[in-house]
């Protein structure tokens, strides 16, 4: 019964060499196993590490989207009021137009009325002076006819007395 019973401790020893050996093996397989994890989990912190940078460069882009943003609506808000303002200048300056050109056409009739008043009045000075001048004419007809009998006169005079002499 001893010897039964070494036998069986010694069938118990080998059972557990061989257990212990499947148990270095498991070990193994868990050390390896664990070494692996720590190299995916190094691996992990990369890519997290990576991923922290990737969101912070989107932030900082949405914080710059964000600043542009509100610049372009500064900017949309300040040509909104310069176009307002331009809408009113060229509201006054159509106005201003619409008054001169009235202006204009009111000064315009205006001109237009003297001169046909004064080509009026200096139609009636031309024909006046027309008339005037075709009295003097027939005048001057007139005066030369007679200053043409006298000068025959004369002549017909100075010929009896340069005969008489």
């Amino acid at each position: 019964t001893l010897q039964q019973d070494v036998s069986s401790m010694k069938s118990d020893m080998v059972s557990m060499k061989g257990d212990i050996e499947s148990m270095k093996g498991d070990i193994l397989t868990l050390q390896q196993d664990v070494s692996s994890m720590k190299s995916d989990m190094v691996s992990m912190k990369g890519d997290i590490s990576a991923l922290q940078h990737d969101v912070g460069a989107m932030k900082n882009n949405i914080s710059t989207l964000e600043q542009n943003y509100d610049s372009l609506q500064a900017q949309v808000a300040q040509n909104t009021l310069l176009l307002e303002g331009t809408r009113k200048d060229i509201k006054i300056i159509i106005e201003v137009q619409k008054a001169n050109f009235e202006q204009n056409q009111r000064e315009h009739q205006e001109i237009i009325t003297t001169m046909n008043n004064r080509a009026d009045i200096i139609e009636l000075a031309v024909k006046s002076t027309s008339t005037t001048v075709n009295e003097i004419i027939e005048d001057n007809k007139s005066f030369n006819e007679i200053l043409g009998r006298h000068e025959r006169s004369m002549e017909t005079f100075k010929r009896k007395l340069a005969k008489t002499l």
